[in-house]
């Protein structure tokens, strides 16, 4: 089991912690996290490590040391090359390369997951539950809601409508969660009707989706 974490989640104790509990990681580090502690280990600097991948795309990587353990930090250039993060800074116990921080492309998927949650479906966002029960309740009905989208989408992708642009790419009209959430969302007008069409659904528990959102 590898974690795949954003920048947030930093941190010398933090990563003792998995280490500890064998948990390997690939987590991203802003810029300047760490700084001192590379330039203290043989090798380039942090900054000739960054120019370098900055000017000629190489990936770069050096072994570092926070506390009493070793870490690799990697920097790789950023294919979507947004302006101001053109890098990507990486740390990990797993000897890196190239190949394995591209892993890291993975965790992005989850940002589709908190669209669909938070703004762009279940306006998740839009509610402030202060009490913690509360907001426990409500993640694990709309993580149940969330599920159940998906897979009536995912049994109805053929009909998603295609469209196809002038450089004659095509592209789906809907998502998966749009389609599911058009064709689910009648169902919930009365428990009854909901109760029916979830009980119509089969457990689903061998379906690939559902392993991912286990």
């Amino acid at each position: 089991m590898t974690l795949l974490a954003d920048r947030e989640y930093v941190g010398a104790k933090w990563f003792k912690c998995l280490v500890d509990n064998k948990i390997e990681f690939v987590i991203r580090l802003r810029f300047g996290d760490y700084y001192q502690a590379v330039n203290e280990a043989p090798g380039k600097t942090y900054q000739q490590m960054y120019d370098q991948c900055l000017v000629s795309g190489k990936f770069c990587r050096k072994r570092i040391e926070l506390g009493d353990r070793f870490y690799f930090i990697s920097i790789r250039s950023n294919p979507k090359m947004p302006p101001g993060d053109e890098v990507i800074i990486f740390l990990t116990r797993i000897r890196p390369v190239k190949k394995t921080v591209d892993q890291y492309v993975k965790r992005w998927r989850i940002e589709c997951l908190f669209r669909h949650l938070k703004t762009n479906g279940f306006g998740l966002e839009a509610i402030n539950f202060k009490p913690v029960g509360r907001s426990n309740l409500l993640m694990a009905i709309v993580g149940l809601s969330y599920a159940l989208t998906i897979r009536v989408g995912w049994a109805a992708r053929s009909k998603i409508r295609i469209i196809q642009y002038a450089d004659g790419t095509v592209f789906p009209a809907d998502s998966v969660f749009r389609k599911g959430l058009s064709l689910l969302t009648p169902g919930c007008a009365r428990l009854e009707l909901f109760l029916s069409r979830y009980l119509s659904l089969d457990d689903g528990r061998n379906h690939p989706i559902f392993k991912n959102l286990e």
